[in-house]
């Protein structure tokens, strides 16, 4: 896991070093270990290092091949690398190190750009080709890890985050306001090519591109696609036997790996197994706890897989008062937006594993898109049930869903699949009364996510627009939480080959009888707690910001934003109605914090990066 960036020069030669070390020094924390930076006159490729793999200086980047014809610069872990080296050497390819950085190269070398279908893993890297004097760029297939561009007529640039391509003086700092849009209405982001800047460009998941002096071309390498549905006896046998072996695989490091444990199902499904593969050893988990009156607080979930032996268990408390003391830098390290304050209780959980020495952790992020753990997806369940004329397996699976959950949220999908799209389009228009009312008519019909996520009409189809809309977000999230703290965060749920085959299951394999995640309560059922394997609530790493918000301090923060002269300025809000919202919540009429949320980060991000120097 490393921070990469480049240049590369169209229509002069490459003149840029100055700028590579500034792009390197942004990003620091992504590899605090080396610095390797390689130029030629045409491009500068930037690399920072954090050891995980080959902890010797036969690992420094950027790496080059026997004869220097390749120049790689990566981000990443190829997990399968030691299989596929010894594919290479079979066909006579010499190595000089252990990494899997060598890996890439030379299975450029061997297959080339149909070298990414060989790998399994995490990456974004940029290949440069003497042979063609042209940079090949490549994204995983899911967008684990962050590849960002800006071009124009003079160079192309590229970065791990997006505050190494701001080093650049020519790229003007302007927000993008229907990125803006989506974020206000829909909460989403990091769903396309754009992001809150103009101009400043994300390498789609699964693409890549070539840079050359006639300009820059994209490909899709790889497309998430529904497979037909799976029709064989035993689903829950061979699920369980590619989460394990996607586990097993995640576990390869030459230094010690840990786990994130939220006390849900994933998290301890995770930690589950890697007690199951490596029984000898002891692993260390890291979690986010609060006042154990609070609804919300996870601890006794935790403490259940704690007891199970063989683990060291290790907590943090997020704070209201922690999150205000670290608001600018959490704001700072994401780059962008984000749609909530839960993720701090990651920050913060990512900042104790590295007080505690650790450089790798698991997570559990990709379950839920792939087995319809979100509350809505059973709305979309219902829909598809009543498409197929299962009325009768429609109503019995509303009704189950009642008794078992407290949530409506399944419902109001429902209800809201079927409403035509004009009294969606109002629905939405009235649920967000203080966003502007000109800044709303101007970019509600263009917006791109509600064209492509609300279309969806099976099970399948809402988990895969989940994939292709949805997930990248909870993926920066993650990046830029651990790679702050200089940890290497892995996602075992994400292994493409347990997607594709979690794509390809019935519905009633993910949603029964009211349960989500059917198959991996199944799968998991030997091996965990009751307690867990039943657990229908889902919480994940959230805080308690209804509480926090109201705050003197807090108070005090959000009434300076919102009355300041930058927030009234801007095109996106009623003002009046803004008050008026935070107003009513803080005289407890009611608990909306989303909204509030919303306006404290994008305010304090315009601040920090559109409106500064």
């Amino acid at each position: 896991m490393c921070g990469i960036c480049g240049v590369f020069s169209f229509s002069s030669l490459y003149s840029s070093p100055e700028l590579l070390r500034e792009m390197l020094l942004k990003i620091e924390h992504r590899g605090p270990d080396g610095e390797g930076l390689w130029e030629n006159n045409q491009t500068g490729l930037g690399h920072r290092r954090l050891s995980i793999i080959d902890l010797s200086e036969n690992g420094k980047q950027p790496m080059t091949n026997e004869d220097g014809s390749l120049w790689l610069t990566y981000n990443g872990e190829i997990y399968n690398y030691i299989d596929l080296r010894k594919e290479l050497q079979k066909k006579g390819h010499i190595f000089s190190s252990d990494t899997d950085s060598e890996v890439i190269l030379h299975a450029y070398e061997e297959y080339g750009v149909d070298c990414l279908h060989k790998f399994n893993g995490m990456f974004a890297f940029a290949l440069y080709d003497s042979h063609k004097k042209a940079l090949f760029c490549a994204r995983d297939r899911f967008g684990i890890k962050p590849f960002y561009y800006h071009q124009n007529d003079e160079r192309f640039l590229f970065a791990s985050e997006i505050k190494a391509l701001l080093c650049d003086p020519h790229i003007p700092r302007r927000a993008n306001d229907p990125i803006i849009f989506d974020y206000l209405v829909f909460n989403r982001c990091d769903f396309c090519e754009e992001t809150f800047f103009q101009d400043i460009y994300r390498l789609s998941p699964g693409h890549s591109l070539w840079v050359d002096r006639e300009g820059v071309k994209k490909v899709q390498w790889w497309k998430n696609t529904l497979p037909p549905e799976n029709s064989e006896a035993n689903f829950t046998e061979k699920f369980f036997q590619l989460l394990e072996n996607s586990v097993h695989l995640r576990l390869r490091s030459d230094v010690p790996v840990g786990s994130c444990l939220s006390g849900g199902l994933d998290s301890s499904t995770i930690v589950s197994l890697m007690k199951r593969i490596s029984p000898e050893s002891t692993f260390h988990t890291f979690s986010a706890v609060y006042d154990p009156n609070w609804k919300f607080d996870e601890r006794r979930f935790m403490e259940a897989i704690l007891e199970t032996g063989k683990l060291q268990g290790h907590f943090t408390e997020p704070s209201g008062d922690k999150l205000e003391e670290d608001l600018e830098k959490l704001i700072y390290a994401q780059d962008e937006p984000f749609g909530t304050s839960a993720i701090y209780a990651q920050w913060e959980v990512m900042k104790l594993a590295q007080k505690k020495g650790l450089k790798v952790l698991l997570d559990g992020q990709g379950s839920d898109e792939a087995l319809a753990g979100y509350h809505y997806f059973f709305g979309f369940f219902f829909y598809e049930l009543l498409r197929e004329k299962k009325w009768g397996k429609c109503f019995q699976e509303m009704l189950a869903y009642a008794k078992r959950h407290q949530s409506a949220l399944g419902f109001q999908t429902f209800f809201f699949l079927l409403a035509p799209d004009s009294l969606r389009r109002k629905a939405l228009g009235t649920w967000k009364s203080h966003l502007s009312k000109d800044f709303f008519r101007e970019q509600n019909g263009q917006s791109r996510f509600y064209e492509s996520f609300f279309q969806a009409k099976t099970l399948n189809e809402c988990s895969l627009n989940h994939f292709n809309y949805k997930l990248e977000h909870l993926l920066r999230y993650e990046d830029r939480n651990s790679m702050a703290f200089s940890i290497e965060s892995r996602v075992p749920f994400l292994d493409h080959n347990l997607i594709e085959y979690a794509l390809s299951l019935p519905s009633s394999t993910k949603i029964y009888k009211g349960e989500s995640k059917k198959i991996l309560r199944q799968a998991m059922k030997p091996y965990l707690p009751e307690m867990i394997v039943d657990r229908q609530d889902k919480i994940g790493f959230a805080t308690p910001e209804q509480s926090w918000f109201r705050q003197p301090n807090w108070e005090n923060r959000i009434r300076e934003i919102i009355s300041s002269s930058s927030f009234q300025s801007r095109p996106y809000f009623d003002s009046a109605q803004v008050q008026k919202h935070y107003e009513d919540f803080l005289a407890g009429k009611h608990q909306k914090t989303a909204d509030i949320w919303k306006w404290i980060n994008l305010e304090l991000w315009l601040r920090r990066f559109i409106d500064a120097p």
